[in-house]
């Protein structure tokens, strides 16, 4: 029996299948695991095999098991195993067990941790961004037994990632940051929980805190800075004097924002091309057109007269999208580079979210959830499952000298 963690909104997912509106067979990608691509090759099944021998194609330039092969998608860029009502033939024709491992998990995300899993899921699925981001309650996570959730033990062996712990406690990490991982989690997590503060004000204290942890690189007093910091954060009034002295700096948050948005890949999402395309028009943003005056106007306007009126009713979708990737992405560690590299992730998103949010409430005069949820939605499946993407943007920041605090505030604050 293996014991894990989860978010509450996750237990008792359900697939949408053909009734979901952004479904995962469409625009992107599709790999295909070395043991499945086998099976599709040898696969003689007369209603379908042929299309599997031939729409299944070899990946060489990866020695990931997981990517072996894709499928070779239609000119639509859909999966050409899709049919009429938008299921899956392949599943229809055998079972679950015939998926590729990608098509089985998603959108699924197993992490472990210390010998415990973790499992998650991606904001891509519409379904997942609706379970986690809607709840007005602050966002949970509980420990459970194996057999108490059956979806658990029929998508994932648990087998496969008990002995990959990321985080090996204090027999693997002795003298460093990663001993106070389960402490440095919990704190984060917290602080973009603390409802005293804004959403704005919590990403800058939070920026604060990681920014003395990664000055320190032996891990010592880590306890004590956590303990000093919560201090510091229970005295609001004081604390929120020392954030409106930072201040606002519009042009440079726009010039900010619009440069995180430009990374995109090259054969995008239709759907999120149309997003993009919907905020820089709302925005008046073109393509030979310096940042203006008039720019400068219509972010301010869409920021006042939308987004911070969104914030004011309904700041815990932002909360839960920020809290939620910070689980996942086992922050403040991970597969990041730095302590620090992890935070400008978090502030990537919220910068992403902002912006498309204010250019597309100013293109159609309105900014509400729905709106925020299909952004969330597109971010996660055009950037945050892009790891060269989310690079890019991180070494766009470095090389221009825009990857410190001070500049990460300017993303964060209100102007």
């Amino acid at each position: 029996m293996y014991t894990y963690l989860m978010p509450g909104f996750f237990i008792g997912f359900q697939c949408m299948a053909d009734a979901c509106e952004n479904d995962c067979c469409r625009g992107w990608r599709i790999d295909i695991d070395k043991n499945t691509f086998n099976k599709y090759k040898q696969c003689q099944n007369t209603d379908i095999g042929g299309e599997l021998r031939n729409k299944v194609l070899r990946v060489y330039n990866t020695e990931n098991e997981n990517q072996y092969g894709k499928i070779e998608m239609d000119d639509a860029g859909d999966c050409p195993f899709l049919n009429d009502p938008g299921l899956c033939r392949i599943q229809l024709n055998f079972n679950a067990d015939m998926l590729s491992n990608t098509c089985q998990r998603y959108p699924r995300v197993i992490n472990s941790v210390d010998g415990v899993l973790e499992i998650t899921a991606q904001l891509s699925c519409p379904t997942v961004a609706r379970a986690a981001l809607l709840p007005s309650e602050p966002m949970s996570f509980s420990f459970m037994n194996i057999n108490q959730h059956h979806q658990a033990v029929n998508v994932f062996n648990p087998s496969e990632y008990s002995n990959k712990s990321r985080y090996l406690g204090k027999q693997g990490y002795s003298g460093k940051p990663e001993v106070h991982f389960s402490e440095l989690r919990e704190f984060g997590i917290s602080v973009l929980q603390n409802r005293a503060y804004t959403v704005p004000e919590r990403l800058i204290l939070l920026g604060m805190f990681f920014n003395l942890l990664s000055e320190n690189k032996s891990g010592t007093n880590i306890p004590e800075l956590i303990k000093a910091t919560k201090i510091q954060h229970a005295d609001i009034s004081e604390t929120k004097k020392q954030l409106e002295s930072i201040g606002a700096v519009p042009d440079l948050q726009l010039n900010l924002l619009n440069l995180i948005s430009s990374h995109k890949r090259t054969e995008s999402f239709f759907k999120y091309r149309n997003m993009y395309q919907q905020a820089i028009s709302g925005l008046e943003i073109t393509d030979d057109d310096m940042f203006n005056d008039r720019i400068l106007e219509r972010f301010l306007f869409g920021t006042e007269t939308y987004f911070k009126p969104f914030m004011a009713e309904q700041s815990h979708v932002i909360e839960n999208v920020l809290v939620h990737e910070y689980f996942k992405m086992m922050m403040p560690f991970g597969n990041f580079q730095s302590i620090w590299d992890s935070y400008i992730y978090l502030m990537m998103i919220y910068g992403l979210i902002k912006f498309y949010s204010v250019g597309i409430a100013c293109k159609q005069g309105s900014l509400n959830t729905e709106d925020v949820l299909m952004i969330v939605q597109l971010i996660a499946r055009e950037i945050l499952h892009n790891r060269q993407l989310i690079d890019q943007v991180n070494a766009t920041l470095r090389k221009n000298n825009l990857h410190t605090l001070a500049y990460m505030a300017v993303i964060a604050a209100d102007v």
